[in-house]
């Protein structure tokens, strides 16, 4: 990265691109494609040129692409680079540019054992897929320290399994095109960086050899080209440390987690676990470790554009969905402070808690709401009003007009708010009730919508056609839901053991029988109209009829529970969303969160 250059971290599955003009003190978020998946690497060959890489997600959480994109404007525009490299292979981890045309990309094929190189020598239009040693297995890192000397890092698993990584390191002498291995380091297992400062001199980062026993960090260096590695001895036992940065031959800054010693059963570091900055002057002969600001967790990436200046990534706690961090440094890592939080790893507009959103219609944005009635947009929805005043009770959910220019909103006492081009058909905002408003549909045509109370009662307005509810009878959990079915112009009714009361519509499965993690709360019909989607609090995903499964969050740990979801009419797709504002996509682009 080059000073005053551009970041990127990762959010829900969605790549976020950030520009600094002022050495990390402040951080602009930049605009990426629609659709852009997770960011793991970027270079910067000049401070108008970079390039962004990462993978993209199927429906099941796995790889399925590369994405690599690229800016000649200093981020201004990003676009997806590379047609030869959008099938099947893993992920791009690292990359490193000779020069604003030449460029190394490396990662991990979707086997997850087998490497991928890609090379581009036109500044990206064209990527070429690299031939590499059969031994050789996921590439991590890699560094270009002329326009032809290489260095790529990663673990050869030579049996086929996790069981038995060891280091490996490649060297290649022709900007990439071809590769050979170097002897592996003694006692590492997995090498997840390395840093150059010559053909001949580099320092590299890893684990141990006891990776799925006690995994402990290391920091390798030589200065014969990789023939031979020198074990730095560090200050104190850390754990895996990711990233390096060398802006000197003397001078290296390590990053990564405090702890060690953790069983690799658990997949990380127990929560709240600190980050570490490790530095060295002299060329490794001795390590300090500065004290980092709270509440810098675990560091992920490093990226030094002098020997003074230092700008680090990560999170502030081991948990999936936690705010990232950046800390700097402007004396060497002799101090480092924090930097003004990125906006999509900070909290968003709307205060919490989220309650629901709305899709456009053609999937090209969406609209979150909070208890209060303040809409936050994304994407090319626009910001067509709110409710004024204090309300006599609180949001409940929002839905879009069909043509995409409005969207209603239901309180829990039943009174509705119509904003843009959605008309107001009535309320029951003047009604006394036996039960709270939780949700509202419209009708097909956009002339009516339908309210559902937690006791199963639906109300009418407009051309939408009464067929039916729960009212009055025994319900097993209160409903959370209704939706449209826009071939019969009947709908269903979800409560929140994810059983479903088909009115007018037709019935296609539920869980209602099934012991289920967590509440359903909220469901959404397939855009062919032939199915539906329950999702439940943890970010679990039923399907059922012809809607098809595109992943859930079920299973991941959450900083706060989902409270809705909406379909893409694009793509098919659907976003989550939960109550912090965080949103999911899962075949559906990502347009901000909050």
């Amino acid at each position: 990265m080059t000073p005053g250059g551009i970041g990127s971290i990762t959010t829900h599955f969605a790549g976020v691109a950030l520009s600094t003009a002022n050495g990390g003190r402040s951080w602009t978020q930049l605009t990426l494609p629609g659709g852009t998946g997770a960011l793991a690497a970027i270079a910067c060959p000049s401070t108008t040129t970079c390039f962004a890489a990462g993978s993209n997600f199927t429906s099941a959480g796995t790889f399925s692409g590369f994405v690599i994109l690229a800016t000649t404007d200093g981020g201004a525009t990003w676009t997806p680079q590379g047609q030869s490299v959008s099938g099947g292979y893993g992920g791009v981890l690292s990359l490193s540019c000779m020069s604003t045309t030449a460029c190394v990309a490396v990662g991990a094929d979707t086997s997850e054992y087998g490497p991928v190189v890609f090379t581009t020598v036109d500044g990206g239009t064209v990527w070429t897929s690299e031939s590499l040693p059969r031994q050789v297995g996921p590439l991590s890192g890699v560094d270009c320290v002329s326009s032809s000397t290489c260095y790529a890092v990663g673990s050869d698993f030579t049996d086929g399994t996790l069981n038995s990584p060891t280091a490996m390191v490649l060297v290649s002498t022709d900007g990439g095109a071809d590769w050979a291995v170097l002897p592996s380091p003694t006692g590492a297992s997995q090498l997840g960086s390395i840093s150059c400062t010559s053909v001949s001199d580099c320092s590299a980062t890893g684990v141990n050899a006891n990776v799925l026993v006690a995994p402990t960090g290391m920091v390798l260096t030589t200065t014969d080209g990789g023939a031979t590695w020198t074990t730095e001895v560090l200050p104190a036992t850390v754990g895996p440390l990711p990233a390096i940065a060398c802006p000197t031959s003397l001078d290296c800054v390590v990053v990564g987690e405090s702890f060690a010693g953790y069983p690799a059963s658990t997949y990380g570091p127990p929560t709240g676990t600190p980050g570490v900055v490790l530095v060295t002057v002299d060329g490794g002969a001795r390590w300090s470790s500065p004290g980092l600001p709270t509440p810098v967790g675990p560091l992920s990436g490093v990226d030094c554009p002098t020997v003074a200046d230092c700008v680090a990534v990560g999170q502030n706690t081991n948990e999936p969905g936690t705010n990232g961090v950046i800390v700097a440094t402007a004396d060497g890592g002799s101090t480092w402070d924090l930097q003004v939080t990125p906006p999509q790893a900070s909290e968003g507009a709307l205060a919490a808690p989220v309650v629901g959103m709305a899709a456009m219609p053609d999937g090209q944005g969406y609209w979150l709401t909070n208890a209060e009635g303040a809409v936050s947009p994304h994407g090319n929805a626009l910001d067509y009003g709110s409710p004024s005043g204090p309300l006599d009770a609180p949001i409940t959910h929002i839905v879009a007009t069909p043509d995409g220019k409005g969207y209603w909103m239901v309180a829990a006492d039943g009174g509705v708010f119509a904003f843009g081009d959605a008309p107001f058909y009535g309320s029951m905002g003047d009604r006394r009730l036996n039960a709270p408003v939780v949700d509202i549909a419209p009708t097909p045509d956009g002339k009516g919508y339908w309210l559902v109370a937690a006791d199963g009662g639906v109300f009418a307005f407009g051309d939408a056609a009464f067929r039916g509810s729960m009212g009055g009878r025994h319900l097993n959990r209160p409903v959370v839901g209704i939706e449209a079915d826009r071939a019969s112009g009947g709908y269903w009714l979800v409560a929140s053991d994810g059983g479903i009361f088909a009115f007018g519509a037709p019935f296609y499965g539920s869980t209602g029988s099934l012991v289920l993690n967590e509440p359903v709360d909220g469901m959404a019909a397939a855009t062919t109209g032939q199915g539906y989607r329950l999702v439940a609090s943890d970010g679990g995903i039923f399907a059922f009829g012809g809607a098809p499964f595109y992943g859930s969050m079920g299973g991941i740990p959450l900083v706060a529970p989902v409270v809705g979801m909406a379909t893409d009419g694009a793509t098919g797709g659907y976003w989550m969303v939960a109550a912090d504002g965080g949103v999911f996509a899962f075949s559906a682009p990502f347009f901000g969160a909050d």
